[in-house]
Formats: structure tokens, sequence, C-alpha cells
């Protein structure tokens, strides 16, 4: 017969911590390492539809005078730079003080190999809260096509 042995709940006591003390423990992890200026890859959706594809670049904190497009033998490269912004002062007028910093900044550079089937003189690209949309129309090579059987 196996002996059961009744596990002891153990209670913390109640300590008295500051604010700061507090977020020390819970951050941990990130004091010690410098802010995050090793650079930005943004991440990119690719869809297809029927008649074409459309790339969705998330850009958050970018404004379109930011970025490039450019189109290099068979390649579609966008490329920009998010810069590092930070606050100098806050409404109070102190200098605010930054815990944790994940957002990625620097350059960025991401290019895609374009097949035949795309329209090369038919490129266009919208950018709206944060996310920049390339379509790439297919030519009539690349659209599929349904064939009736006769």
């Amino acid at each position: 017969m196996t002996r059961i042995t009744p596990v002891k709940r153990i209670q913390a006591p109640v300590v008295n911590r500051n604010f700061s003390d507090l977020l020390e423990e819970l951050f941990n992890d990130n004091w010690s390492r410098p802010l995050q200026r090793d650079g930005f890859n943004p991440a990119v959706d690719i869809v297809e539809h029927d008649t074409n594809y459309e790339l969705h670049v998330n850009l958050p904190g970018m404004s379109k005078d930011d970025i490039q497009i450019q189109l290099e033998d068979n390649r579609l490269v966008i490329s920009g730079e998010r810069k590092y912004q930070i606050e100098d002062k806050s409404e109070e007028g102190a200098k605010p003080r930054y815990h944790r910093i994940e957002s990625g900044y620097g350059s960025f550079k991401r290019s895609f190999t374009l097949s035949n089937e795309i329209q090369r003189d038919n490129i266009q690209a919208k950018f709206e809260n944060g996310v920049l949309v390339v379509t790439l129309n297919k030519t009539d090579e690349g659209i599929s096509k349904s064939i009736s059987i006769q």
C-alpha cells in the first residue's frame, strides 16, 4: 500500500515593497539589456486573389515618406527606416522613464522575386494605418481559368 503525504501549503508573507522594486522583479530580464536598436524587420503577409497578389507590410509608427519601393530587375524591393523617437518630456513636464522598450527600430530592406506572371508596369501601393499594401496584378498567363469540357 502506498502512503500519500499531504502537501503543505506555504503562505508568502506580506512584504511592503515600493513600485520600482515590483517593476524590477517583473521585468528583470530586460533591465540589463540595452535598448533594442539592432534592427527592424517588418512582418509581411502575401495574399493571392484571382487577378493579383497583395503584399501587406506592417509598418507601425511610420509614414509613407519613410518608405521606398523599387523594381530592380526581377525583384520588388521595399526599404525604409523606422527611427527611434523618445519623448523628452511628459505632459507634466518631467522626463519620462521607460521601463521596457520592445519596438524594433532601424533600417530595413525586404526583397521579393517576381515571377513572369506579374505585370511590372502596373504595380500599385497604398499606405494606411501603418500597413503598406502593394498590389501586383497578374498577367493573362498568370490568371487561373476554368476550361469547359465539350
